[in-house]
């Protein structure tokens, strides 16, 4: 009798401890899903509103608001950039952004008439464009992908001062 007891006994505290381990488990692994999903959100909000602000200051501010909110938008970026999220901005998804960044800005300083800021960040968008998984990162290419989807953002641009 006190066999079976003991085979009885052992095997519940084995079915317990199992059963806690599964909840340890998988109560940690809800709580890394659910600190990814937070930084997910709190990137896609910073960098959602930096891009509008982009877009509007591109179509109805001056070109020296528009190249200010272009610099915001760098800095929200590398802000973004401090909690990578797999689920939506990764190192691919952020070299793209700055490459398309930095050839607005180098387009904006050569038509200042800067041409050493506009070869520098000319540069800065090459340089991003090599992280970002592209074959092709001649800034010829990187300036037509970035013309076409500043064409794409439902703004019209008006005439800057």
């Amino acid at each position: 009798m006190k066999k079976k007891l003991l085979l009885v006994f052992t095997h519940i505290i084995a079915v317990v401890l199992g059963a806690v381990a599964v909840y340890i488990w998988l109560g940690f692994n809800v709580g890394q899903k659910m600190t990814e999903a937070n930084a997910t959100m709190t990137q896609g909000a910073l960098i959602s509103r930096y891009a509008a602000f982009v877009n509007v200051t591109r179509a109805y501010g001056t070109k020296e608001e528009y190249k200010e909110s272009l610099l915001k938008f760098l800095a929200a970026l590398d802000e973004a950039a401090k909690q990578p999220s797999s689920l939506l901005f990764d190192k691919k998804t952020y070299s793209k952004d700055k490459t398309f960044t930095y050839e607005r800005l180098s387009r904006i300083e050569k038509e200042a008439g800067n041409i050493t800021k506009s070869v520098e960040y000319t540069k800065l968008a090459i340089e991003n464009c090599g992280s970002s998984g592209w074959k092709d990162c001649s800034i010829d290419h990187i300036a037509m992908i970035s013309k076409k989807l500043e064409e794409n953002t439902g703004f019209k641009k008006k005439k800057r001062e």
